[in-house]
């Protein structure tokens, strides 16, 4: 979305029907004889209008079945097979790679082809197709060209896809996905569709821990896993506002009582009041950057810290993550410049997309912003330290990344810093702010309330 708002595209959707039957079988696959088939068969030969050479082709068929022992053969995938997924996708990327797409290595879902100065991008999702590019004339030739090969609904321009809603305003240089018909969804399968709404999805200072032995039919009285599975795809997907309280409750799926309960019904009373925000994507012509915070020994059971970083392009976050950092951090330095790691890897990985896109300046570093002076000490000036020799080599990853020039560190104030509600619960005023930095919006406008 951000790459189309950037340049002047215009998003397509196509759908293909019954994808999984178009590809073909690598490998002896048998079946049972359908228990339909035998009589189906009998009506063709009894059928006076049935063509001569079905007519024999039935009766061949029909004297095999009179052998007790006889099955199919499998010459096309079918639904349910554990193949089906991937040979539809290996007949797909032959045509796609026909008509002159090249696939990326770095999303193998993406494939992109450039002509007379412009750029067209395919993205797949199993049978999902969206054709992006700014030549509407192009968009109908490759969907002529797919349409030929393969059985396809046209669904027009981009507004529906995956559970989210789409609005495009090529005028304007806009794009805004949401979740809304899915979040009013969630609220009422958990019966809070008339709850009280809140202004944050967690209250400052909340802390949690770990039940011991909690009560097995307490846990069952309460979906608590269910509820975090809804909240995940709306935090992964168009809502990183809710990234942090998701992904902090889902470590209690096995372990949870009422109070973990009551909590992330707080989330869905957020919700509640901001059903119909979303991120929203604008031109404006600046580069990618990143933001990366940590909350040092923020878990009270194992006193491990928070990462939090995400990435804007395009006015608003195309990635983001909110996790528990994997060892115990001895200062908030070290945690930072854990922190600082990850972003740097989602860095290098976003550079190389962009790069095989011909997107990409190398001249030009990504900006990472973080408010800890410190980790960037540690990242720009790699010398021996008696207080950092113990730090584990791929956390160091990071100044390699500082030495070739991909990424440069640049120190952006506490108060500031929009990756803090990535790591922590925050106070209303603040979580408005770094809401409406992640570009998250009110169904298009600015946030209220």
């Amino acid at each position: 979305m951000a790459l189309a708002v950037e340049h002047d595209m215009e998003i397509h959707q196509l759908d293909v029907v019954t994808a999984f039957l178009n590809g073909e079988s690598d490998e002896d696959i048998y079946m049972q004889v359908p228990n339909e088939l035998r009589p189906t068969l009998e009506d063709i030969v009894k059928d006076i209008n049935s063509p001569k050479e079905i007519k024999i082709e039935a009766k061949k068929m029909l004297k095999t079945l009179r052998d007790d022992h006889a099955v199919c053969k499998l010459e096309k995938a079918l639904y349910g097979l554990k193949q089906a997924s991937r040979q539809w996708n290996k007949k797909l990327d032959v045509q796609l790679k026909r008509i002159g797409l090249q696939q990326l290595s770095s999303d193998p879902c993406i494939y992109h082809m450039w002509k007379n100065g412009k750029l067209l991008i395919l993205a797949i999702y199993v049978d999902d197709l969206w054709i992006a590019s700014a030549d509407p004339e192009w968009i109908e030739e490759i969907k002529v060209r797919l349409m030929e090969s393969f059985k396809m609904k046209y669904l027009g321009k981009i507004h529906y896809g995956l559970g989210i809603e789409f609005s495009q305003d090529l005028n304007e240089g806009k794009i805004f996905m949401s979740q809304q018909k899915y979040t009013n969804d969630v609220l009422k399968r958990f019966g809070m569709e008339n709850s009280k709404p809140a202004s944050t999805p967690l209250e400052v200072g909340t802390k949690l821990t770990k039940a011991i032995n909690p009560d097995p039919d307490e846990k069952q009285n309460y979906p608590y896993q269910q509820l975090i599975g809804c909240l995940m795809y709306l935090a992964v997907s168009t809502r990183p506002d809710i990234a942090y309280p998701v992904n902090w409750l889902s470590q209690f799926n096995n372990c949870h009582t009422i109070e973990h309960w009551n909590t992330a019904k707080r989330v869905l009373r957020y919700l509640k009041k901001t059903p119909t925000h979303g991120l929203m994507f604008r031109k404006t012509g600046k580069q990618l950057q990143g933001f990366t915070d940590a909350d040092w020994g923020n878990c009270p059971d194992d006193r491990r810290s928070y990462t939090g970083y995400f990435f804007t392009l395009g006015g608003a976050a195309i990635t983001w993550q909110a996790r528990k950092q994997s060892t115990v951090a001895l200062s908030s330095v070290e945690a930072e410049y854990m922190a600082l790691t990850e972003a740097s890897k989602e860095a290098v990985y976003l550079r190389q997309l962009l790069r095989e896109l011909k997107l990409l300046d190398d001249s030009n570093a990504t900006l990472i912003h973080n408010d800890n002076q410190g980790s960037q000490l540690l990242a720009k000036n790699p010398i021996y330290h008696g207080r950092t020799k113990h730090i584990d080599i791929r956390h160091h990853f990071v100044r390699n990344c500082v030495e070739n020039g991909s990424v440069k560190l640049t120190y952006t104030p506490t108060t500031e810093m929009p990756a803090d509600i990535l790591t922590k619960p925050l106070p209303v005023n603040k979580h408005r702010q770094f809401t409406e930095a992640l570009g998250v919006q009110a169904d298009g406008h600015r946030l209220e309330g």
